[in-house]
C-alpha cells in the first residue's frame, strides 16, 4: 500500500468524475500519466462490463501503455453511486488499479488478493465509515494479515 493513492469520503455524483478525480491523485503522487488517457481507458473498461462486483464494491481496472508497473486507488465515497453493479446496489468502495500491458500476471493476483479482502460486508462496511487514509489502510493490513497475506 505504500505506492496506494488513498482517498476517503470522496465527494463525486459519477463514475466519470470518479475516474477523473482518482487519475488526478495519480498523476499528483508522482505516476507518470496522461490523466485523459486513464480516464478514457477506464471508462471503455466500464462500458464493455460494469466493474461493480456487488456487495457494494467496485474494482475497475485498465491497461495503460505507459506505466512502468501497476498502480492501485482505494477510494471509499462520502455518497454511494451507480456502477450498474451486478447486484443493483450503489458502490462505497472502489479499488481501481492501472497496469502495464506487461504486468498481465501480477495484475492478476492483486485482483484476486483484492476480491478475497473485499468478500465480508463487515470489512467493507468498517471501510466505508473510516474517517481518515491511516485508519483505512490499518484496516485493509489487518484483514489482509488475517487472510494470510
Amino acid at each position: 500500500l505504500t505506492d496506494a493513492v488513498i482517498a476517503v469520503k470522496v465527494h463525486t455524483p459519477s463514475v466519470d468524475s470518479l475516474f477523473r478525480t482518482l487519475s488526478e491523485e495519480f498523476y499528483e503522487s508522482g505516476v507518470k500519466i496522461d490523466v485523459d488517457i486513464v480516464v478514457r481507458e477506464l471508462l471503455k473498461r466500464e462500458s464493455s462490463c460494469s466493474t461493480g462486483v456487488g456487495k457494494g464494491r467496485a474494482i475497475p481496472h485498465a491497461t495503460i501503455e505507459s506505466l512502468d508497473k501497476t498502480y492501485m486507488a482505494i477510494a471509499t465515497l462520502a455518497d454511494p453511486i451507480d456502477f450498474k453493479s451486478i447486484d443493483k446496489r450503489p458502490v462505497k468502495l472502489v479499488i481501481v488499479l492501472i497496469s502495464p500491458p506487461a504486468a498481465v500476471d501480477e495484475h492478476i493476483a492483486l485482483s484476486a488478493r483484492i476480491s478475497r479482502l473485499c468478500s465480508k460486508d463487515i470489512f467493507i462496511e468498517l471501510l466505508s465509515q473510516s474517517e481518515d487514509k491511516d485508519d483505512l489502510v490499518q484496516l485493509i493490513l489487518e484483514e489482509d494479515e488475517r487472510c494470510g497475506g
